[in-house]
C-alpha cells in the first residue's frame, strides 16, 4: 500500500458524497478496532436480611446491564432470591429457598467462519477499507452498501455485506425465564434421628427468533423457536448420628424421584418472505417448516451412606446407590454403584510440633453409572410436514436405536495426601486417580446399505489416570502485611483400552452431543471440520491411544521427516496424517493476594501445556493474502510478492522424491491459496499458553472513616479481567477460548474487562 490514487467502492456509488473520487491506497490501521465499542456492565445487587429466635429470612435481587463490545448488541439480567427458615415446633422445621432468573439477550454475536462480521473482519475484510464510510450501511431506495461490490455496473454485495448491515438487520434476540427452588420439612424424632421431605422445582421457559433482512447479501428469512425445560424431584431421607465415646457414627438412607420434561417447537420460513422486512413464520413465501419434540424422562433412585470416625483421625465412609432409569430398558434399567473412602490423620498420634502441623492420608474407590441418552433404545419417527395425499409421512431415523443397551459404568481409584507445615504456613495438597469407564454408550457409523448411518451400541473402554497437585499458604503475614499463595497444577494421561469388535477407530465429539437439558437446546459439538471439495480434519478415537488424536490432511515426508515437493516447487499433500491430540499435557494456575492494612491487592493467572488446535482463521488469512507471512523478502533479496519471472515467489524447504533438495521458486499466491490451503498440518499450532486472568486492588474503608454515615461496611474496588496474553504460540488466537476443543473458525475478539466495586452494608 504505496499511496497510489485507486477507486474504492464508494467511487461507484452515485449515492455517496465521494462518488467519483479516487482515494490513496493507504492502509487503515485501526479500521476492524473502530467498527467495536466499549462494552459496558452495569452489576447491581440489593440484599435484606432478618432472623430471630425461630426464623430467619434473606430476600436478594441482582441486576446486570450489559452492553456488548459488537454495536447492537446488549443482554440484561434479573435475579431474585429468597431463602428462609421457621421453626414450626420444638422439632419440625421449614425451610424454603426461591429463585426467579430472567436473561433478555439481543443480537449476541457468535463465533464461526461464516459469520459475516468476525468471518469476514479476521480472514477476509481490506486493510484499505474506511470503517466510517460504512456506517451509512443503507441508501435511501432501501439497499444496501457494502464494500464488497460485485462491479462498477453492479453495487450489490458479492460475497460479504456491510457488517453494520449485519448487525443492524441480521438480528436475534432470546428471553429466558427461570424459577427453581425447594421446600424441606424436617423432623427431629430425637438428638440422634431425624427426617426430612424436599420438594425441588426446576422450570426454565426460553423463546427465540432471529431474521437475515430483506435485501442482504442471503435470501431474506425468519426463524423462531420456544423451549421449554421442567424438573421435579423429590427426596425422602432419615439420618442418624450419634457419638460412642471416641466413636462417632453417622448413617442415612434415602429415596428420591426425578422427573425431567423438555418440549421444543420451532419454525422457519421457507423460500424467502412474501413481503418484505415483514418478520413472521405466516409471511413465508412457500410453507412454512415446523418442528415440535416431546420428551419424558424418570429415574427413581435408594441410595445410603454409613459414616464413622475414631477419635478424630481415623474415617471410613461407604456409600451405595441404585437408579432405575426410563431411558434404558426395562431388563436393563436397574444399576447399583457406590464407593468407599477413608482418611487418616497421622499427625494426630504425633508429638505437637511446629515443623508438621497437620497430616492427612486418604484413600477411595468408586463406581459411578449412567444412563442412555433418552429414546436410544426404540425407534421413533419424524412425522414429515408435506403429507402423501392425505396420508401424514413419517421418515426412518438415521441412527438405529439398540434395545439391549446397558448402563456405562465408570470406576475410579484414588490416593493422596494433604500437609500443612510451620502452623499451617505451607499447604500442600497431593492426588492421584486412575479412572476407567466401560459400555460407554456410543454412535457407531454402519453400511448405508441397512437404512441406517449410525448404530447405538455399548462399546469400548477407556483409562485415565491423573495427578493433581497444590502448593500455597501464607510466606508472609506479620501484623499489618500478609502474603498468601497457591500454585496448582494437573496431569491427565488417557488411553483407549477396548472398542468395538472389529472396530479400531471411531470418530468423536469431544464437544458433547445434540440434546435437550437444563441449560436448553444442545447443539451438536464438532466432530470434524472442512470445505465443500476440499479435505477435513476431525478428532478420533484409536484403539490403544490417546483419546482426542487431530486427522486431517498433512505434508508427506520422507522417511527423515524431510517434506517432500513436487516436481513444480508445491508440497506434497498427504491425507490422514495424525496431527496431534487435542490435550494437553498439564494445566494450572497461581493465585496470589496481598493484604496491607485495609488494602488488598491480588492477581491470578493460568497456564496450559501442549495440546494442538487448527486455525482455520489463519488458514483462511493467509490463503486470501492477508497473513503477514504472505509478505516480506526470499533468500534472494526480492520481494515474495513480485513474480517468480522477477525474482520473487516463495521456496518451499525440502526435498523431491529423489532426496535432492527443492529449488524451485512458487507464486506466493499459489502457494497459500491453492497449495497450504489444502494441507492443515500447515495450520495446526501449540495451544500452550500462559495468561494472566484477573487483578484486582480493593480498599475497606475504616469504621472511623465512615463517621456518621449509616454504613456498618464500606469497600471499594477495582478488577480487570484477561488483562495480559503473556505468552501464546499463535498471535492473535486465544487458545484458552477457542469456538471448539480442537480449533476456531472465526474467534470473536478477546476484551480486557475493567470493573469497579462498591460495597456497603448498613
Amino acid at each position: 500500500m504505496d499511496g497510489t490514487l485507486y477507486a474504492p467502492w464508494y467511487f461507484w456509488d452515485p449515492t455517496n458524497p465521494d462518488f467519483g473520487k479516487l482515494k490513496p491506497f493507504v492502509p487503515q490501521p485501526n479500521n476492524v478496532r473502530d467498527f467495536y465499542r466499549t462494552g459496558v456492565t452495569f452489576n447491581t445487587n440489593a440484599a435484606f436480611s432478618k432472623a430471630g429466635d425461630d426464623y430467619n429470612l434473606r430476600v436478594s435481587y441482582t441486576n446486570i446491564d450489559r452492553t456488548g463490545i459488537t454495536p447492537n448488541s446488549d443482554q440484561k439480567r434479573n435475579n431474585v432470591s429468597v431463602n428462609g427458615e421457621l421453626k414450626l415446633t420444638k422439632k419440625l422445621t421449614a425451610s424454603a429457598n426461591v429463585n426467579f432468573s430472567q436473561i433478555n439477550s439481543f443480537n449476541i454475536p457468535s463465533e464461526d467462519y461464516g459469520k459475516q462480521t468476525i468471518g469476514s473482519f479476521s480472514q477476509w475484510f481490506h486493510r484499505d477499507v474506511e470503517i466510517d464510510k460504512l456506517k451509512n450501511y443503507r441508501r435511501a431506495d432501501g439497499t444496501f452498501t457494502s464494500w464488497n461490490i460485485s462491479g462498477p455496473d453492479d453495487l450489490t454485495p458479492h460475497y460479504w455485506d456491510n457488517p453494520y448491515t449485519e448487525v443492524y438487520e441480521n438480528t436475534s434476540k432470546s428471553n429466558s425465564n427461570r424459577v427453581y427452588g425447594n421446600l424441606t420439612l424436617s423432623y427431629q424424632f430425637t438428638k440422634d434421628i431425624s427426617a426430612s421431605f424436599i420438594a425441588r422445582q426446576d422450570l426454565l421457559t426460553r423463546d427465540a427468533s432471529a431474521q437475515v433482512g430483506s435485501g442482504t447479501i442471503n435470501p431474506d428469512s425468519y426463524t423462531q423457536n420456544q423451549y421449554t425445560y421442567k424438573e421435579n424431584n423429590y427426596v425422602g431421607n432419615v439420618s442418624y448420628s450419634h457419638n460412642f465415646k471416641d466413636l462417632s457414627v453417622k448413617a442415612g438412607v434415602y429415596a428420591e424421584s426425578r422427573q425431567d420434561r423438555y418440549t421444543y417447537l420451532s419454525g422457519a420460513t421457507v423460500g424467502g418472505l412474501a413481503i418484505p422486512d415483514l418478520y413472521t413464520l405466516s409471511n413465508s413465501a412457500n410453507a412454512a417448516t415446523s418442528f415440535s419434540y416431546n420428551a419424558l424422562s424418570r429415574v427413581n433412585s435408594y441410595y445410603g451412606y454409613t459414616s464413622f470416625g475414631y477419635k478424630d483421625f481415623l474415617y471410613l465412609d461407604f456409600n451405595a446407590r441404585n437408579d432405575r432409569s426410563s431411558t434404558l430398558p426395562v431388563n436393563h434399567n436397574s444399576y447399583w454403584y457406590g464407593g468407599l473412602s477413608g482418611s487418616f490423620v497421622f499427625t494426630e498420634l504425633m508429638p505437637k510440633n511446629d515443623i508438621l502441623t497437620f497430616g492427612k492420608l486418604r484413600l477411595s474407590a468408586a463406581k459411578l453409572g449412567s444412563d442412555a441418552p433418552i429414546y436410544s433404545t426404540y425407534p421413533t419417527y419424524n412425522l414429515s410436514t408435506t403429507p402423501h395425499g392425505n396420508d401424514a409421512v413419517q421418515t426412518v431415523p438415521n441412527t438405529l436405536p439398540n434395545a439391549n443397551l446397558t448402563p456405562s459404568l465408570s470406576t475410579s481409584y484414588e490416593i493422596g495426601t494433604e500437609l500443612h507445615f510451620i502452623k499451617d504456613r505451607v499447604k500442600f495438597d497431593f492426588n492421584y486417580y486412575t479412572r476407567t469407564t466401560k459400555d460407554q454408550i456410543l454412535s457407531l457409523p454402519v453400511n448405508g446399505t441397512t437404512g441406517y448411518s449410525t448404530v447405538v451400541i455399548n462399546a469400548g473402554s477407556i483409562r485415565n489416570n491423573g495427578i493433581e497437585i497444590s502448593l500455597g499458604g501464607t510466606p508472609i503475614k506479620s501484623k499489618d502485611f500478609t502474603w498468601n499463595a497457591d500454585f496448582n497444577v494437573s496431569f491427565n494421561r488417557n488411553k483407549i483400552v477396548s472398542l468395538y469388535p472389529g472396530v479400531t477407530n471411531v470418530k468423536v465429539t469431544p464437544d458433547g452431543l445434540a440434546g435437550y437439558g437444563p441449560g436448553g437446546v444442545q447443539s451438536a459439538g464438532a466432530q470434524s471440520f472442512g470445505f465443500v471439495g476440499s479435505p477435513s480434519f476431525g478428532i478420533n478415537g484409536y484403539l490403544n491411544q490417546s483419546y482426542g488424536q487431530i486427522i486431517g490432511s498433512g505434508f508427506a515426508r520422507d522417511g527423515k521427516g524431510n517434506i517432500i515437493i513436487g516436481a513444480d516447487g508445491l508440497p506434497v499433500r498427504q491425507d490422514n496424517v495424525n496431527l496431534g491430540s487435542m490435550l494437553p499435557s498439564y494445566t494450572g494456575g497461581f493465585t496470589n493476594s496481598f493484604n496491607y492494612k485495609n488494602v488488598v491487592l491480588a492477581f491470578s493467572l493460568d497456564f496450559q501445556k501442549g495440546g494442538k488446535f487448527v486455525s482455520v482463521t489463519q488458514q483462511n488469512l493467509n490463503g486470501s493474502g492477508l497473513g503477514i507471512e504472505t509478505i516480506g523478502n526470499n533468500a534472494k533479496g526480492n520481494p515474495v510478492r513480485n513474480p517468480v519471472a522477477e525474482g520473487g515467489g516463495t521456496l518451499v524447504a525440502g526435498v523431491h522424491a529423489d532426496g535432492t533438495p527443492n529449488t524451485t521458486y512458487v507464486e506466493t499466491r499459489t502457494l497459500y491459496e491453492q497449495s497450504y490451503s489444502q494441507i492443515w498440518e500447515k495450520w495446526t499450532y501449540d495451544a500452550s499458553y500462559v495468561k494472566l486472568r484477573e487483578v484486582s486492588i480493593g480498599y475497606s474503608f475504616p469504621k472511623k472513616m465512615l463517621g456518621r454515615l449509616p454504613f456498618q461496611t464500606a469497600y471499594f474496588g477495582i478488577t480487570t479481567q484477561n488483562p495480559w496474553m503473556i505468552y501464546s504460540k499463535v498471535k492473535g488466537v486465544d487458545p484458552s477460548q477457542l469456538q471448539t476443543s480442537f480449533y476456531e473458525g472465526g474467534q470473536l475478539p478477546n476484551t480486557r474487562n475493567l470493573g469497579f466495586n462498591i460495597k456497603v452494608t448498613f
